[in-house]
């Protein structure tokens, strides 16, 4: 009897350190009590269908993008440097041969620009350039380095009721943008305007225009056969 109790006791003490360790191996049998489940290690960590596709369509965007720009950048057109100003300080007065203009047409009338440079040419400046603008103006647009400069005052005497704007450019040249509503040069403008000192860009030339060489085939002689008697 005694030895059939402490049997008993033995088993029953083994059964709680079984549960309270599920570890332990109870007669060659793994003991797992339910009271401790064990962690599922296996479960997979991958995120949802959802945002994996949201994922993918940022990415394609993504290289969509940069393939567009790189695109972009190799097929612009490459954009001749400005030459570096040849700055020269003058000082007495300035003159229109010592300013460069560009003439731009905004208006709906073909050749105006041209016209224009021409006439400024015939008042002495230097016409660098002439050409359209889509830019849309109610009245003459005279852009320079400042409003106040010397090469700006010059220039805007010819175009009355022009509006003057300043970019702070460092070549002193000087943009003139016209519409349909420009009526004409001011031909009594003076053609030189009184400085202190006033700075210039020496180097400044009109764009040459390619010049076209003629042949004049030189005649031949073609000898008069001698008659035959």
């Amino acid at each position: 009897m005694t030895g059939e109790f402490r049997a008993s006791g033995w088993a029953q003490n083994r059964s709680c350190v079984a549960l309270a360790n599920p570890s332990i191996h109870y007669y060659g049998v793994s003991v797992v009590a339910a009271a401790f489940p064990q962690k599922d290690h296996d479960v997979s960590t991958r995120p949802p269908v959802l945002q994996t596709g949201i994922l993918l369509v940022v990415m394609v965007a993504l290289l969509m993008t940069t393939g567009y720009l790189g695109y972009k950048a190799l097929t612009a057109p490459i954009k001749k440097a400005s030459p570096p100003c040849d700055s020269q300080t003058v000082t007495g007065s300035l003159t229109t041969a010592q300013v460069g203009v560009r003439v731009y047409n905004a208006g709906t009338k073909d050749g105006a620009a041209k016209s224009i440079g021409e006439q400024l040419k015939g008042k002495g400046f230097m016409v660098l350039k002439v050409g359209n603008s889509s830019q849309t103006v109610e009245q003459t647009i005279i852009i320079g380095s400042k409003i106040d400069a010397p090469e700006v005052k010059l220039v805007a005497a010819f175009f009355p009721q022009s509006k003057l704007q300043e970019d702070g450019r460092t070549d002193h040249t000087v943009d003139v943008i016209f519409g349909d509503s420009f009526a004409g040069l001011n031909d009594t403008a003076p053609t030189q305007i009184a400085v202190e000192s006033a700075v210039i860009c020496a180097n400044q030339t009109p764009t040459p225009k390619p010049s076209v060489t003629v042949v004049t085939p030189t005649p031949t002689e073609t000898p008069t056969p001698t008659p035959t008697g």
